[in-house]
């Protein structure tokens, strides 16, 4: 089933009651042009930093142990074409789980302890990038092609990753994860009257 919400969110719903589980996936249309050129890298950080940080009302520590006791589990994404934010759970969990799904997606903390652990893994993503000839061979024809000037050709480098703060987390989630820009779509063993509420 196909349906509109009033603020604009599109979502579909399938039901599948062969096993127990159900998995959602919320997609967001994302641009480069969002990301400042001295900012390349914040994307990633910024969906990283939205499920390890956590939410406002329950912290990523918290998240990760409660996750993992009832077998469920969150995530967060963003790249230069799409942003995207998903769950699954066992069916019994559902009403919980899609409650903490909610909150990371629309009041994500971003502490700052995560953005420096973050930046740590960005870091040595940088030194290593050209370590595998075929990471290297894309990120070099990207920048070919498009140019260092484009959004579309921008790379992480040491100097745009240290100057990213909470701020720029903020800015760029508020950007991307609006409900204009939402396609949400669930499947699994739940209720569609259920799952609308």
């Amino acid at each position: 089933e196909r349906m509109v919400l009033p603020n604009g969110v599109v979502v579909y719903l399938l039901e599948n009651h062969d096993l127990p589980v159900v998995k959602g996936t919320a997609y967001f249309a994302m641009s480069p042009s969002l990301v400042p050129m001295d900012r390349a890298g914040l994307p990633g950080l910024t969906g990283e930093v939205m499920r390890s940080g956590g939410s406002v009302a329950h912290g990523g520590d918290y998240l990760d142990d409660h996750l993992a006791a009832i077998g469920a589990s969150l995530s967060a994404n963003i790249a230069l074409g799409q942003a995207s934010s998903g769950f699954r759970c066992l069916s019994e969990n559902t009403a919980e789980v899609v409650g903490l799904w909610s909150e990371i997606v629309r009041t994500p903390a971003f502490p700052d302890e995560k953005i420096e652990l973050a930046k740590v893994g960005l870091r040595r993503s940088i030194a290593s990038r050209n370590d595998e000839m075929m990471s290297m061979l894309f990120r070099t024809a990207s920048q070919a092609v498009y140019g260092s000037k484009n959004p579309w050709g921008m790379q992480a480098e040491y100097a745009t990753v240290e100057p990213i703060g909470k701020a720029d987390c903020v800015a760029l989630h508020g950007k991307v994860f609006v409900p204009e820009r939402m396609i949400v779509a669930i499947y699994g063993d739940f209720r569609t009257a259920d799952m609308k509420k």
